[in-house]
């Protein structure tokens, strides 16, 4: 949080200097105070215009800085919280996957960053302001007795005591509530986005139980925090209640034996009570930053800029990608992959295997979104980390196997940049097989496909995806189980459209057909997380290994359907 206010030196600076005019109008308003109580006793003589003159000038000077001083702080705050949400969707978008988590993407850029906002960002503000004031008072108190002084000050520190106290107890609880309520909203978006298999299925009474049971620890886990919040709060207002009656009898006490005059202890009072004001604040707003700080770690580790120095120039060309001794695993499972392989320029290559066996895996550090935990992936013996998302992109075609469609047209959907190219994506619908979407709907290209487009069967999401890729180009096509939702011919007629167009192909599949797998150059057979064996489609066959009883497997369950 601290190098984004200093990103805004000078606006931090106006906002402190307006935050001291604050501090100066309170010595104002006290001193008119005193003027005017010595003016009644008759040890002042000014007149009544002269008095009501400079408490309007007071009045509105007052008025102007903390105008100014909200507005100029509203106006930092806002470009704070914006530069943050740039730097988390900068980091989402050419970071790695490997860097944030799915899950917590959605209420970190919402209901989080708010409460970061208002109950960390604000009361950093708010605490400046308080504690200038609190500085300016203690200064003003110690000059006219330092005695009564220095006893204000350690007496002040009586409301500190709860929230020093219970601040790790209300951010834990901070944090449990955060989480229930993350598990909530997830499971309220499962029940609204299948709805249809829950009836279908049955399963009503369970669902209602699991989501009654998340409602019930949400609400028990605010319920708490906000138990825990008043007690330190009613704590910290029977501390600051004391501490007032201590402070009005020892003012009385000095005035009494003639050490102070009536307009000063009066001015004085008016003192300890802006004093005790901003006390409460103080109180207030520490107990609140405690609270936040999980969420605020969240958004910061979020929003962290991932170190690019190692990033090197432009990749011209390739010729070969190299796996040396990669290793990946997931936390969530016992998985591990371990891969040492070299995929030269022009040649085609399938990854075949069981279910599971970290097929996909290949794929997406390739695509740069895991990163292994161990090795590294060269590109002409430039560690592919270094190289650009946007330079290696250049280069990378991605089919996957969740299509997404944006809530555009079919020219929109191919041609993403916006080039405006329309006989480049009518090539591409022609070689992926799709040209009759242009042609049926009497809308041409500007047939709309609808959120996600839902209006498509899987196989033509698919291949839509596929004339993304051929009018994309680039040297290298990655595709996962691109073919997975399309009946037999299609399939082989996609898989054919690819090895014909792509220079470089790296595929990964369940289906193992004949006709197409002889065409690739080389295939991976990855069991437990490593290649078992790799050659030609007929050098395989014959081993009569891993590949063979997977190919007859796949064969026959195809035949049998």
């Amino acid at each position: 949080m601290k190098e984004y206010i200093l990103n805004h030196k000078l606006s931090s600076l106006i906002c402190l200097f307006f935050m001291l005019l604050e501090a100066v109008h309170i010595f104002l308003k006290v001193y008119v105070i005193q003027l005017v109580i010595e003016v009644a006793i008759g040890n002042e003589n000014r007149s009544l215009a002269d008095l009501i003159l400079l408490s309007s000038s007071v009045l509105i000077f007052g008025t102007l800085c903390r105008l100014f001083s909200k507005r100029l702080q509203n106006k930092l705050i806002s470009k704070i919280v914006h530069e943050i949400r740039s730097s988390i969707f900068r980091n989402i978008i050419y970071g790695s996957k490997s860097s944030f988590e799915n899950e917590i993407i959605l209420p970190a850029l919402t209901t989080e960053l708010l409460q970061v906002e208002d109950d960390h960002i604000r009361k950093i503000f708010q605490i400046a302001s308080s504690s200038i004031v609190f500085v300016a008072v203690t200064i003003f108190i110690l000059n006219i007795n330092i005695w009564a002084g220095i006893a204000i000050c350690l007496l002040s520190l009586m409301p500190l005591i709860a929230p020093m106290a219970l601040g790790r107890r209300a951010a834990a609880r901070r944090e449990r509530y955060s989480k229930a309520n993350t598990k909530y909203i997830d499971s309220l978006k499962d029940i609204v986005n299948g709805l249809e298999t829950i009836k279908a299925f049955g399963i009503a009474d369970n669902v209602y139980k699991s989501i009654k049971q998340d409602i019930e620890k949400t609400e028990s886990e605010f319920s708490g925090l906000r138990k825990l919040t008043y007690l330190i709060r009613t704590i910290a207002e029977a501390a600051l209640l004391l501490l007032r009656v201590i402070i009005l009898v020892m003012l009385g006490f000095l005035a009494i034996n003639g050490i102070i005059a009536v307009g000063v202890l009066i001015a004085l009072i008016e003192m300890v009570d802006s004093y005790l004001q901003r006390t409460d604040e103080l109180i207030i707003n520490i107990n609140q930053i405690r609270s936040v700080r999980p969420a605020l770690n969240k958004i910061m580790n979020l929003a962290r800029k991932e170190p690019n120095d190692n990033i090197c120039k432009k990749l011209e060309k390739f010729n070969y990608i190299n796996f040396d001794n990669v290793k990946f695993n997931y936390d969530s499972d016992d998985f591990s992959l371990s891969i040492n392989f070299s995929f030269e320029r022009g040649k085609k290559y399938l990854i075949a295997g069981k279910s599971g066996s970290g097929k996909s895996t290949i794929l997406k550090m390739l695509a740069k979104e895991e990163v292994p935990v161990s090795g590294f992936i060269s590109v002409d013996g430039t560690s592919l980390k270094n190289i650009s998302f946007d330079d290696w992109f250049r280069h990378v075609s991605l089919i996957e196997q969740d299509v997404f469609l944006f809530n555009a047209n079919l020219m929109q959907n191919i041609d993403i940049a916006q080039t405006g190219d329309v006989q480049g994506v009518e090539h591409a619908l022609k070689l992926a097989n799709i040209n009759h979407l242009k042609s049926s709907n009497g809308c041409g290209l500007q047939f709309e496909l609808g959120d996600n487009g839902q209006i498509l069967s899987g196989g033509e999401r698919q291949r839509i995806a596929i004339a993304r890729a051929v009018f994309k180009g680039g040297g290298i096509f990655l595709a996962d189980e691109a073919t997975s939702s399309l009946d037999n011919k299609t399939a082989a007629e996609i898989e054919d459209t690819l090895l014909n167009t792509a220079e470089t192909l790296i595929m990964v599949s369940h289906r193992i057909a004949e006709e197409t797998a002889s065409r690739f150059d080389e295939i991976l057979v990855i069991n437990n997380g490593s290649i078992a064996e790799n050659g030609t489609f007929k050098e395989l066959l014959s081993k009569q290994g891993i590949f063979y009883n997977l190919y007859h497997f796949v064969d026959a369950v195809e035949v049998k359907l």
